[in-house]
């Protein structure tokens, strides 16, 4: 299975990356295809709700930015992790641009599982994010692998790495 990960967080080195560190390293064991891609340092704009793309753009957004390696790479994938820290109640903006540039055509009918990874420095601010998440997934009509949490260092606990280590390996190719 090729899968996805769309990594939010803007520090190379986060709580975020270690998590999704631990869920590759599972992932690929079980003999899994594994891309991240760091959106949270990549330049993606905001979806500009123009309908360029459900127009005159046949389904191609009129911005012209790093979101195109981003497409491509679902194109390829079999299924996308969402990873993010929490930032006020929600996932990092960086995230959330990717996320608001699938208007343009969605996910790719290859897409058929999905799963998300947070952390926060705060118990209990993880309810936004996970309601997004099933809202976007269950519309799109993927098979909800899972919410991964972590707050504060949790993310460097070695029980937490292993659940995210485990998870990966869950998933046989």
């Amino acid at each position: 299975m090729r899968i996805l990960i769309l990594n939010g967080s803007a520090r190379a080195h986060g709580n975020t990356s270690t998590l999704t560190a631990a869920f590759k390293r599972g992932a690929e064991e079980a003999g899994n295809d594994v891309v991240e891609l760091p959106v949270g340092r990549m330049a993606i704009r905001g979806c500009l709700g123009c309908e360029y793309c459900h127009g005159r753009g046949h389904g191609e957004c009129i911005i012209r930015d790093d979101e195109k390696e981003v497409k491509e790479e679902m194109k390829k994938a079999d299924m996308l992790v969402l990873a993010s820290p929490i930032y006020f109640f929600s996932p990092s903006a960086q995230l959330e641009a990717a996320i608001q540039r699938m208007h343009a055509k969605g996910i790719p009918d290859n897409i058929r599982e999905s799963a998300m990874i947070l952390t926060s420095g705060s118990p209990g601010v993880y309810d936004a994010a996970k309601a997004q998440y099933k809202a976007i997934f269950d519309y799109l009509g993927t098979r909800d692998r899972g919410i991964f949490t972590a707050c504060g260092s949790e993310s460097r606990f070695e029980r937490k790495q292993k659940e995210l280590e485990d998870f990966g390996r869950s998933l046989v190719s």
